[in-house]
């Protein structure tokens, strides 16, 4: 989605008619900034692309790779706490995504081959899964995005197989990444 202020050109001159419009459709841009539909001419304030609104019920997928850890992933629940409803379901707001917790998740290493226990969870978002402009009760919606940070903590570590006993894995924590699935096909914002 496109934001722009509309001009009218009368006698060679520009006259603003409006504060903002948004455009969704294709259009003709002479430079980065001009853009002519018809008889009327807009100036590109700015530009930011619309994303599906995530909603209670999408699904934290995450990829199984975390750096040497290879987990055995589950998806995660999110659960919506924004105001408004899409699907007759909770839109999803900042803080959301901090309680998408998966515990009980088996992992091992190529070194500890003695699978251990652990926990995902988000460890932060990209900067296109929170909404610039759209909110609800006052905060920025979860928007489907790109790829999150995700963090896999070791409850029980792996162990690499040994005599006269298997040595524990030291690592605390493994970083990884993960997508959103959304049932969301509708409502967009930005």
């Amino acid at each position: 989605m496109i934001f722009i202020s509309l001009y009218q050109k009368v006698h060679h001159n520009y006259t603003k008619i409006t504060k903002t419009k948004a455009i969704t459709q294709p259009i003709k841009t002479f430079d980065s900034h001009l853009i002519v539909e018809g008889n009327y001419y807009y100036w590109l304030d700015s530009y930011s692309m619309a994303d599906f609104i995530l909603i209670t019920g999408d699904k934290a997928m995450f990829n199984p790779t975390f750096g040497q850890a290879i987990v055995t992933v589950r998806p995660g629940d999110l659960i919506g706490t924004g105001k408004e409803k899409i699907n007759q379901k909770l839109v999803c707001v900042d803080g959301d995504e901090k309680k998408v917790i998966v515990p009980g998740c088996p992992y091992m290493t190529p070194q500890y081959s003695i699978p251990g226990m652990g926990m995902l969870s988000i460890e932060s978002l990209a900067g296109n899964q929170k909404a610039k402009k759209t909110k609800s009760g006052g905060k920025p919606v979860l928007l489907k995005g790109a790829s999150f940070k995700a963090k896999f903590q070791v409850m029980v570590p792996a162990q690499q197989p040994s005599a006269p006993s298997p040595i524990p894995d030291a690592t605390p924590q493994y970083s990884g990444t993960g997508t959103f699935i959304t049932m969301n096909i509708k409502v967009k914002g930005t």
